[in-house]
């Protein structure tokens, strides 16, 4: 069984196969071009004709054509199809895929209408195919649904040698960034028609979404800003360069909310406080948190909500970490650090790294060890005032039990997939159940 991952745009599948005889024979090479025909399903050995994808690869205006197209460079580089269309099943309609690659940009193609060879724009983005256009259809050949995108390039660097050409002369590419897609999703109802407008705008220098946009099919425009760690900052400095400081979000031209992370200690680098300002008076902003202590694998230890509404000391709230400081072992909100003994910290801790330290024959035995560790530490009667929340896991699975403030426990079963299954109680009944279904 081969599964083969990809957007459907390009793709080279090289299959090779060694026969051994006195010594093995050169592998053989399917080369470019291969395409894939259909995918089946299978449901007990038995494929589910109304989930085959069947795919086609001729020109949409001229189904005697291939829409592929090589770009005759020594690269390696794929065949790349304008055009691919996808059935699933049978009479349930088809979608058509529109893919823009190295010829369909302006600044490739020569006097004559060919791919400049000696100056190739927008290399890494073109190269296999980007999706322009998707639209659907159902089964008595209507259009039903549409999705296009426009894209802004950016290029970045200086032309550099590829490889020569098969048309002779050396290839110098450059490479590019999308700064700006806009995306139109339309819907078709009879005549009527009902489209949204998504528009997004990144940093070239260093990849970040500065702003997005939003005009739904009510008319409501959406904006949201985002600012960074500028050039020459501290934090842009140390190699952090992608850590949000500011959030704006205005609905039809007002402002709705804003956000500031503040990183004000330059030791660790981590946040140090969460501002909101007020909506209807941006000049005025309210503390939200505080980050006080972190651990040396820069987790928040304790942190303190509303400062400023509560006083100088607002309300704190301690994280303990397990799993050799991986995961949150324990919540204990009015708490601060120092107001919990170093043993019964010790203790959890301690237990919880036996827990992902356990081989399979140990597990279930070291979780109930845990379990019952967390249980002794809620109860101490030092912790009497505050409210505490422990969790357990299965390390790369997921949570395997709550207990919150009120002793109520929750138990998290996971399938083979490691998906969450089920939420059972202390007494095994089922709260909650999640069943995967798969559909077009």
């Amino acid at each position: 069984t081969y599964q083969i991952f990809g957007t459907g745009a390009a793709g080279t599948v090289n299959i090779k196969r060694i026969r051994y005889k006195s010594v093995p024979i050169p592998n053989y090479n399917t080369g470019k071009g291969v395409r894939i025909k259909k995918i089946e399903f299978l449901l007990n050995d038995e494929v589910v004709d109304s989930e085959t994808r069947h795919y086609s690869y001729q020109k949409f205006n001229d189904n005697a054509m291939t829409s592929g197209i090589i770009n005759n460079l020594y690269d390696n580089g794929p065949v790349v199809y304008k055009h691919v269309a996808e059935k699933v099943g049978q009479n349930k309609g088809y979608v058509r895929y529109y893919f823009k690659t190295l010829y369909d940009s302006s600044d490739n193609i020569d006097a004559d209408g060919n791919l400049n060879y000696t100056n190739i724009m927008h290399y890494n983005i073109l190269r296999n195919g980007l999706l322009e256009k998707k639209e659907v259809f159902d089964a008595s050949n209507t259009l039903v649904a549409k999705e296009e995108n426009t894209f802004e390039f950016h290029p970045i660097g200086a032309f550099y040698p590829l490889n020569s050409s098969q048309s002779g002369g050396t290839v110098l590419i450059k490479n590019s960034v999308i700064s700006k897609q806009t995306n139109i999703s339309t819907s078709f109802i009879g005549s009527d028609s009902i489209s949204a407008i998504t528009e997004s705008v990144r940093r070239p220098l260093d990849l970040n979404i500065i702003s997005k946009k939003n005009i739904t099919a009510e008319g409501d425009v959406i904006e949201e800003k985002y600012t960074y760690p500028r050039d020459g900052s501290i934090l842009w400095m140390v190699g952090i360069k992608d850590r949000l400081l500011t959030s704006e979000t205005k609905r039809n031209g007002i402002v709705v909310s804003k956000s500031e992370t503040k990183y004000d200690d330059t030791v660790h680098y981590h946040p140090t406080s969460q501002v909101s300002y007020l909506p209807d008076d941006p000049s005025q902003s309210l503390k939200n948190t505080v980050y006080d202590i972190y651990d040396d694998k820069g987790n928040i230890i304790q942190y303190r909500t509303f400062p400023d509404a509560a006083g100088a000391a607002g309300f704190p709230v301690t994280m303990i970490w397990g799993y050799h400081k991986t995961m949150p072992i324990a919540k204990i909100e009015g708490a601060k650090l120092s107001d919990i003994p170093s043993y019964l910290i010790n203790a959890i801790v301690n237990a919880s790294n036996a827990d992902a330290d356990a081989v399979p024959a140990t597990e279930a035995a070291k979780e109930n060890d845990l379990i019952i560790a967390l249980d002794t530490f809620r109860k101490d009667a030092s912790l009497k005032n505050f409210i505490i929340t422990t969790y357990t896991y299965d390390p790369l699975v997921g949570m395997t039990t709550m207990i919150a403030p009120g002793g109520i426990t929750e138990k998290y079963r996971y399938d083979s997939f490691n998906r969450l299954q089920k939420v059972i109680n202390a007494n095994g009944a089922t709260v909650k159940e999640y069943r995967y279904n798969y559909k077009n």
